[in-house]
């Protein structure tokens, strides 16, 4: 278990001396992506590494975890890792994130304040299924608790009494 990350962080200073920052993030305290799950128990490990490119704040984004989300066919528990590696280039307005190049990808800061709870947050959210299922189909078969029971006995059909109806009689 790592040491819980800061919630807020001076982004320009971190990646003028090209520091790192380790720490975790409870999944209940993430609102966006503790809504979308089955469970919000656990957490998520995240290691952001500051440093700059092109005279450029840049920040290398590592996550790990793992989800628990509602598998859509059978609507029982699925876990599923959340990993994710990108790299963000850290921007103030919209003309700058037009002049980020690939492969990083902007992310806005507002005076210098970086968020790390929420960037691990939208981060961890692009990492989930658009559907969940379970991987194998062999944990996951829907039609067996719906399956009635097969009668015992073969009811009497009630048209039955109909059939001799329409016999012509002799």
């Amino acid at each position: 278990m790592h040491a819980a990350l800061p919630k807020r962080l001076s982004a320009h200073r971190l990646a003028l001396h090209g520091e790192v920052v380790e720490g975790s993030v409870a999944i209940a305290g993430l609102a966006r992506l503790s809504g979308m799950l089955a469970d919000a128990g656990g957490e998520i490990n995240a290691r952001l590494e500051f440093g700059q490119r092109e005279g450029r704040d840049t920040v290398l984004l590592s996550i790990d975890g793992e989800a628990v989300l509602q598998c859509q066919r059978c609507l029982g528990s699925v876990r599923w890792p959340l990993h994710a590696v990108v790299s963000l280039e850290l921007v103030a307005s919209d003309a700058e994130a037009q002049r980020v190049t690939e492969p990083a990808e902007p992310y806005s800061v507002v005076d210098d304040v970086l968020e790390p709870w929420q960037v691990v947050e939208d981060e961890a959210i692009l990492a989930l299924p658009v559907i969940a299922r379970h991987t194998d189909e062999a944990q996951c078969d829907p039609l067996a608790e719906l399956a009635p029971e097969p009668p015992e006995e073969r009811p009497a059909n009630p048209f039955a009494v109909l059939k001799d109806w329409k016999k012509p009689r002799q």
